[in-house]
């Protein structure tokens, strides 16, 4: 009987390198959020609508943003499901 052994090459990254890479993806995906979501606003306030609803998981820089232009992001949901609303009818000063 054969037996083969595999030798496992470890890639090695310090925990800096990694903590950078997370922050540049987190930075990059909140971005694209901001956007998708300003686009949203945009078609719904075109319709004459003050807020609207998304069940997208949104990270934390997204909702921060939302708050420091204006808008106001309430959450609910069920279970284990959220949902976002975001309203400019009264918009923050």
């Amino acid at each position: 009987m054969e037996v083969l052994v595999y030798k496992i090459k470890y890639i090695m990254i310090t925990a800096k390198i990694a903590k950078e890479k997370a922050d540049t993806t987190n930075t990059t995906v909140s971005e694209a959020q901001l956007n998708m979501l300003l686009r949203q606003i945009e078609e719904a306030a075109d319709k004459g609508k003050f807020n609207f609803m998304t069940s997208a998981p949104l990270m934390r820089e997204t909702l921060i943003k939302l708050d420091e232009l204006g808008f106001i992001v309430t959450s609910g949901g069920r279970m284990n499901e959220v949902d976002y609303n975001i309203d400019w009818s009264k918009p923050k000063e």
